[in-house]
């Protein structure tokens, strides 16, 4: 049975790795598909464009210096609406906010960054589908975050769609 180290750095994330040459390669393997989330969760951009060359030896003998992913930099449109910042923009912006594990604030802090962006009466849909389109983990009952939203007075309805009100933007 041979032994096999490696180790490297991706930003926020280090991995060191050390045993079985088949084990090292599947744990590698993993780190490396999984890195934009890493990356996102960690803090850093989730725009992994290549991955740095890493010190050690690769299990298989075949893999050294850096493997390159390509990534889409299109710019997401939200409900036919061009938004004039990206997704990951967003993600950032619950981040800020603190939002990312309560399901309302969540709601609220995507509905508050769509009408900042120029989205003018937002409906539930335009919340999941820029949540999904920063790749924010989705919300289980967005109609039900829209109402809680609604009677803490932070949602206003509006037409088909609804308003962030002023005490809406002071909750986050």
């Amino acid at each position: 049975m041979s032994q096999s180290k490696i180790e490297f750095s991706l930003g926020a994330i280090h991995f060191v790795g050390e045993g079985d040459k088949e084990w090292v390669t599947k744990q590698l393997d993993k780190i490396i598909s999984q890195a934009s989330s890493l990356l996102r969760v960690a803090g850093g951009s989730d725009d992994v464009s290549s991955l740095p060359g890493y010190s050690g030896n690769h299990p298989s003998g075949t893999r050294t210096g850096s493997r390159s992913r390509k990534t889409s930099t299109k710019t997401p449109s939200v409900s036919g609406i061009k938004s004039n910042t990206s997704g990951k923009d967003l993600a950032i912006f619950i981040q800020s906010k603190k939002a990312g594990s309560n399901q309302r604030a969540k709601f609220l802090a995507a509905a508050l960054w769509l009408s900042k962006q120029g989205k003018s009466n937002p409906g539930t849909r335009d919340v999941t589908n820029a949540l999904k389109e920063a790749r924010v983990s989705s919300l289980i009952n967005p109609s039900q975050y829209l109402n809680q939203n609604i009677k803490q007075g932070y949602l206003k309805k509006s037409g088909s769609g609804f308003i962030v009100t002023k005490k809406g933007e002071t909750a986050l």
